[in-house]
């Protein structure tokens, strides 16, 4: 059961207070049938649920003034094989106290491109070391052109940002610190597997704050 599941037109959805009823995620975007186009999510409260925002199928969708807190994980991106994510553009988005990840940028096969989050949180999320405020892992899709443009990585229980793979994701003035919180010293702020291309990190902040 899910609170809110879009079809392939312009949606706007707004002042959303969806929270404690328990369905398996707040918002699915895109799970059946062909890309949902131009989707804009603003002033919205989400939490409670085992995922606050799904995204299999989209292009354009536009976050602004969220929280997404309590659940098990905030935002997640799953595009399986023929499927993508791509124009994401996210301004004032909370993933806050997940019981597991707070952002998961992954795939099924499909690709994510141009995923773009200003000014965003990932908070106090996880309770054990695998857990992080953000994972990003490509699976057998792609995962290029991300931004994260301000973020704050604060107190997760594992790393901060764990980037596992992708291209082209720039990592500008982030404020980064008192991570590892399940194992002190276990993990780190921002962790960057071996596999991952063409990627900086611009001023900001990373430490033990």
């Amino acid at each position: 059961v899910t609170g809110v599941q879009t079809c392939a037109l312009p949606i706007l959805l707004r002042r959303v207070n969806c929270r404690g009823n328990n369905a398996y995620a707040a918002i699915v975007i895109g799970a059946n049938g062909s890309i949902v186009q131009d989707i804009w999510l603003t002033d919205s409260v989400i939490g409670g649920h085992t995922y606050g925002v799904i995204c299999y199928n989209v292009s354009g969708f536009y976050v602004t003034n969220v929280d997404a807190i309590q659940c098990n994980v905030g935002f997640l991106t799953y595009p399986a094989s023929g499927q993508q994510v791509r124009q994401i553009f996210a301004n004032n988005f909370l993933c806050d106290g997940s019981t597991t990840n707070g952002m998961q940028i992954y795939t099924n096969g499909g690709n994510c491109t141009i995923l773009e989050f200003s000014n965003c949180e990932a908070n106090f999320n996880g309770t054990t070391t695998s857990h992080a405020g953000i994972i990003i892992s490509p699976g057998t899709g792609a995962i290029t052109g991300l931004n994260f443009v301000n973020q704050q990585l604060v107190l997760n229980a594992g790393d901060g940002m764990l980037i596992n793979g992708g291209t082209e994701i720039v990592i500008s003035n982030p404020q980064v610190s008192c991570n590892s919180t399940a194992s002190s010293g276990a993990k780190h702020g921002i962790e960057i597997a071996a596999n991952v291309s063409n990627f900086s990190i611009i001023g900001g902040f990373s430490g033990q704050g």
